[in-house]
Formats: structure tokens, sequence, C-alpha cells
């Protein structure tokens, strides 16, 4: 897995990297987000410009080479807050953009799918800003997120801190696994381009990861230079000797540069050297070899060159060169001419032209080399110092014109124009409220239009629903009433076995005694009942 992460800068704003993540269908096959909101990280942007911060986004990437989940996506995110010191993981995720891509990847083997991640520099629960000292970090990450979803182990430039840190973090099983698969030994893995110049190169409608492939597959497939060249060849491409001794670069059909051959093969320079030559080998790494030609600088030549010039110094005569030492006389001239041409190089740029033109003898013998430089190293040091004072006076005269009154008045009017430009955005920001209140208020009236005569109408219904059933209640409630009381027609109705509707037709016209009557009727069956055998003062309490 790749962990990658660039710092978005506050002043840049938003619309690029939103562009860059949600504007770009063409380059993607699915764009999806999986967690939060262009919104918000807008929101992160204005934040770190109000706080006066360099970076508002990290704009982390998480490419994996095997499948992935979208939940091992999110997991993988909080691995990185964690990382990074959030104190509250499950707040500060409320504040990330994750975007999901798919799109095929250059070799066509791994996963077609990657995450990124806009997480706010400036954690909301620490209030602090990330620390940017993070490509180490990354490797920590990937290969514990590796360990974790089971994926293939991959080899990083920071093998020996991941394990160590892991180890000293109480992460020992980890570390362990990392052990056993030996990352922290053989030759480091090498990058073939940055990040940086794939984008500048697709702006320029060049296939950097393309053309790579296409390289390796060319070296995989041939046995020999000849070979090698004629498939770059078939892809448009050449192959030829770098400037840096012993590397071969690849140019594609425009000449521009794809990278070097080791870097985009992954082989060792050794091995491309082995199989397409030494090219521009690399210079001895010592000035004195055990060599006749190089070695130019005997006791005695040098003895007698010095003596040869002290005489011409005495006289006024130049000593031409070739009265010196015949040993070595070509390395000697061959020094010499390029000693004097940094030399001149050095008077143009510092002035010092014609200084030296008037001295009888040139710098012949390393003596005079070494005066020369001594001189040219003390000069250039008080023209340093000259320079420093310059521009020490440049700032007091910038800081005692800022104490001027045209000054006051500049950063006055700076700051008043920094005010307004704020009064401006706030002002824009309650338009932005106000325009948007105004929205929901007229959603709410269109609701309103359409849904009151409805819910009414409805209302109305229910309410006649309900007095027709209250109505039934009512009948029914005399008809019984009038069959206890022993209405002639009702009763002849039920015991006829009539439907109730007609049941409480014939009861319709039955009126109810007033409560006088029936108080009456009631002592009336008292004393009845008191007359009855046995049953006397029954009424009586």
């Amino acid at each position: 897995m790749i962990v990658k992460a660039t710092r978005i800068k506050a002043a840049s704003g938003p619309r690029n990297l939103l562009h860059h993540l949600l504007g770009k269908p063409e380059e993607n096959e699915e764009i999806v987000v999986i967690a939060g909101s262009p919104d918000e990280t807008g929101d992160v942007f204005a934040d770190a410009a109000k706080n006066g911060d360099r970076y508002a986004i990290r704009h982390a990437q998480f490419a994996p080479d095997q499948v992935m989940s979208r939940d091992d996506a999110i997991g993988a995110v909080r691995a990185y807050l964690a990382e990074f010191g959030s104190k509250d993981v499950d707040g500060d995720m409320r504040h990330v953009l994750v975007v999901e891509h798919q799109k095929k990847r250059a070799d066509n083997a791994s996963y077609d799918r990657h995450w990124h991640a806009c997480i706010p520099e400036r954690l909301p629960s620490t209030g602090r800003v990330m620390d940017s000292k993070m490509y180490a970090r990354h490797e920590r990450i990937a290969r514990s997120l590796e360990i974790e979803l089971g994926h293939q182990i991959r080899k990083g430039r920071h093998n020996k801190f991941v394990v160590e840190s892991l180890r000293e973090a109480g992460r020992g099983d980890i570390a362990a696994k990392l052990d056993g698969a030996e990352i922290a030994k053989g030759d480091l893995p090498q990058t073939a381009y940055t990040s940086d110049r794939v984008q500048i190169a697709k702006r320029q409608g060049r296939d950097l990861p393309g053309m790579r492939q296409q390289v390796k597959a060319a070296w995989s497939g041939a046995d020999s230079a000849d070979a090698f060249r004629a498939a770059l060849a078939e892809s448009g491409l050449t192959v030829e000797v770098g400037r840096k001794p012993g590397t071969w670069i690849v140019n594609d059909a425009a000449g521009k540069l794809v990278g070097s051959v080791d870097r985009l093969t992954g082989v060792k320079k050794s091995e491309v050297s082995a199989r397409l030559g030494d090219g521009n080998p690399p210079p001895p790494k010592t000035r004195h070899r055990a060599s006749a030609e190089a070695d130019v600088h005997t006791t005695t030549g040098r003895e007698e060159r010095m003596a040869d010039t002290a005489t011409a110094q005495a006289s006024g005569q130049v000593i031409p060169f070739t009265q010196g030492a015949a040993q070595g006389e070509k390395g000697e001239q061959q020094k010499r001419s390029l000693l004097q041409a940094i030399v001149d190089i050095i008077k143009r740029l510092f002035g010092l032209a014609g200084q030296y033109e008037s001295r009888a003898v040139r710098p012949e013998s390393p003596d005079q080399i070494l005066q020369m430089v001594k001189e040219i190293r003390k000069e250039m040091g008080e023209m340093r110092s000259a320079i420093a004072e310059h521009r020490l006076a440049i700032d007091v005269l910038k800081d005692h014109d800022s104490r001027k009154p045209e000054g006051i008045k500049a950063r006055l009017t700076g700051e008043r124009r920094e005010w307004e430009q704020d009064r401006q955005g706030y002002a824009a920001d309650e338009q932005a409220k106000a325009e948007k209140v105004e929205e929901q208020r007229q959603l709410l009236e269109k609701a309103k239009a359409k849904w009151l005569p409805k819910a009414t109408a409805k209302a109305e219904e229910n309410a006649a629903e309900n007095a027709a059933d209250l109505s039934k209640a009512a009948a029914l409630r005399h008809t019984a009433e009038a069959l206890l009381a022993g209405d002639p027609k009702a009763t002849e109705a039920a015991q006829a076995g009539k439907p109730v509707a007609e049941i409480v037709a014939a009861a319709k016209e039955w009126t109810p005694p007033s409560k006088a009557e029936a108080a009456a009727e009631a002592n009336q069956a008292v004393e009845e009942l008191n007359q009855a055998p046995g049953l006397k003062g029954f009424g009586r309490r």
C-alpha cells in the first residue's frame, strides 16, 4: 500500500483541490464521496485563513495493491488521524472529506480503486497543526495496514525506523511480522519519478506511468542492448547516455526526459551498465592514482618550477609553462587552464577584472595559486560584509519610512482595506444566510398552499363522520331506554324480530318521562313492594 500526503496552502483555496477530486470524470471510471462533504472542506479553508495558518488541508492518498473495502479505507483514514495525534478520532472524522476514485493502474495488476482524504491541518480535537515530518510515519501507517488487512508487505525507504518505532510503541506483534518479512534488509527501493513530475507531464499530455511500463516491458523482454533499443523504438522511446556518470536515460518521441533506466526498471545501475555499457564512466574518486600519467606533482618538478618562477619574478619576466618538468606536462596544463577559467569567472562575477592583469607573472605555481585564492576569499568576505551592511541600511530606512506620516498613512490604508474586505466578507455571509432563510420560508409557504386545503377538507370529512356516529349512538340509546320503559311500539317491533333500524324508528316517537314522573313511578313501585306479603318495610331504612 502507498500512503502519501501533500499540504495544501490556505491561500490557494478549495477550488482546485475539489476540482481535482470531484471534477475529472474523464480521468476516473467512478467518483464517490464516502465520508464528509465538500462544504466542510471549504469551511476548513475559511477557518485556516481566519486563524492565519499557512496550510489548511493535508491531502492524504491511500493506494492499496490488493482489494480493500470502503470500511477499510475509512479505517485507514482513522489510523492516519491517530498517528498524527488526534485526541478524538470520531470528532475529527466529521471534518474529513473522503473520496473514492476508480481507474486502472499503470501496471494493470494493482487494485483499481484508491482513496483521497482532505484532513484539516489544524485538528479540531487538539487545536494544533499536525506534524509536518510525515514521510517515515506514512510508511509506518502503510506497513501496519498491510499487516492488519493481510496484504503483501511492501518495502519502503524507512524500514528500520518503522520496525523500531512500532516496537517502542508496544506493537511488537506487527514489528515481529515485519522482521519476518525482512523489509529492513537489502537495497532500498528507488522512485522512478515524483508525483509533481507526473502532474506536470499529465498537463503536457504525457503519460509517465504508461511509459514506465513500456520501459519495464522492453527491459524484461530484451537480452541485449540492441534488443532493448529496438523494443523501446516500437513505443517511440529512445535510450542514451545521461549526464551523470554511469547513468542511462530514456527520452520520449519529443526528446523529453522520461527517467533513468535503473529507476524506471527497478534494477541496479551495475546491471544496466552490464547490458548497455558504462556510458559516461565516473571520474576517479581521488586525485592521485598509481599512474605515471596522473601523478604530475613530483617533488623535483615542483621545486624546479618554483625556482624558475622566483627567478622570473626577480627579473620581471614571464616564465612559460613549458619550462617546467616534462613529466605530467599535459595534465598540469589542463589543470592550469581550468583554474584560470575559474579565476576569470570569479573576477567577472565580483567585479575584479583587470586586478591581476598588471602583474609580470601569471600564477604558475601552487603557492601563487593559493595566494590568489586567499586574496579572492578576503575580497569576497569584504563584499559579503558590505552587502550585509547595505541590507541592514535598507531595513533601517524601511523602518524609518514606515514611521513617517506617509508610511503611517499607507499602513492605515492597508489596515482599512483589510477591514473593508472583512466587512464585505461578513456582509456577504449575512446576505447568504438571509437568502437561505427566505428560501426556507418560500418552501414552507408552498407546502402550506399545497397541503393545508387538503388537511382542512379531511378534517371536515372526519367531523361529519363523527357527527353521524354520535347521532347513531344517541338513537340507539333512545331505543334502549324506550325498550326498558316498556314502550309498546318498540317492544312490539323487537318481539316481532324486525331489523334494528325499524326498532329505532318505532321508538322514535317515545318520549322519556320527566324527572318528577320518574320519581313518582319509583315511589309507586316501592309502595307496591311494601304491600306485597313478606316485603313490608322494604322501602324504609
